[in-house]
């Protein structure tokens, strides 16, 4: 687990860009003559960032204000197959067609409802804006058929570095992100560890249903985010 809290605030407040919802398997594609990805990242986080700052009020009287411009902003930029493969690993493969159908929105709800959460959270602590600068990303980045790997660094309010990384695939002509890589660990492999552990105790079931639990309870309740990161 990460051990700074604002790390992980500062995560679930782009790790928010993967909990896309796409059930079936779309095709890959070549993405010629689109824009590079890290130009792709960096206008949507400028987008994103805007967005928080006009409704930093509104957000820290109401959770769900957040949760509305994640799903606006954010979702349509996803790839949440290959995000449901990778998180689930070889249990993916084990999984019948009405299992799969099953996980995907669960899932999603959980990352939205869990990043809303962390962001009202995040922002109930800061008086000012988040600058726009917060972000910034290497104009180098690695391409390779219809994936590409971004570096980003992101600057905290204690003034010190982290490096965040991002994987994005081509979907439909346009890149949508399956994972973040934040000061080397991969979200992802976070939840996938987590999840092949309540699998392999209870059953892929038990993980369904504990991710349900979680959702009402988050809906319910607007929860404390020191609860959310675990699954387990």
């Amino acid at each position: 687990m990460f051990q700074n809290l604002l790390l992980k605030k500062m995560c679930y407040m782009f790790f928010a860009i993967i909990s896309g919802f796409v059930i079936t398997c779309l095709p890959a594609q070549a993405c010629n003559n689109i824009l590079a990805p890290n130009i792709f990242l960096a206008d949507l986080s400028l987008k994103m960032i805007g967005s928080l700052n006009d409704n930093h009020e509104k957000i820290k009287d109401n959770p769900t204000v957040a949760r509305r411009l994640i799903e606006d902003i954010l979702i349509p930029h996803a790839d949440f197959y290959m995000a449901s493969k990778n998180v689930l690993g070889q249990d993916w493969k084990k999984l019948t067609k009405e299992q799969k159908k099953k996980f995907v929105p669960t899932f999603r709800i959980f990352l939205i409802r869990t990043s809303s959460v962390i962001l009202a959270e995040y922002l109930a602590t800061r008086n000012e804006k988040i600058k726009n600068d917060v972000i910034k990303f290497d104009e180098n980045y690695v391409v390779n058929k219809n994936k590409a790997k971004v570096k980003s660094k992101v600057l905290s309010d204690s003034a010190k570095i982290y490096p965040v990384n991002y994987k994005l695939r081509c979907v439909k002509s346009s890149w949508r992100i399956y994972d973040v890589v934040l000061d080397g660990v991969s979200i992802i492999k976070q939840y996938h560890g987590q999840f092949k552990i309540r699998i392999e105790q209870d059953g892929y079931d038990s993980l369904i249903a504990f991710l349900k639990y979680k959702n009402n309870v988050m809906l319910a309740s607007g929860t404390n985010a020191s609860n959310v990161y675990d699954v387990q």
